[in-house]
């Protein structure tokens, strides 16, 4: 996924873009079909795959655990 930032701002090596603190490698284990959600979730938002589980970290998107509740499909698509 190509990286998306804020237009006519150019990232700056060593310097944090939309948060107080710089990221830094993290390497998760999915399967196929997580990663291809997780995909699909981040390209209709137009962000990265990083960037959708930033915010779902940060609970910009809400992460809804009871299993009666509407699915995070759900709420993305609102």
């Amino acid at each position: 996924m190509a990286k998306r930032g804020i237009k006519g701002l150019q990232s700056q090596k060593g310097q944090p873009e939309y948060y107080e603190e710089l990221k830094k490698r993290t390497a998760l284990m999915l399967t196929p079909t997580a990663t291809k959600q997780l995909d699909s979730w981040a390209e209709d938002l137009n962000i990265s795959r990083s960037e959708l589980v930033e915010r779902l970290a940060r609970g910009v998107y809400p992460v809804i655990l009871d299993e009666e509740a509407a699915s995070l499909g759900e709420l993305l698509s609102c």
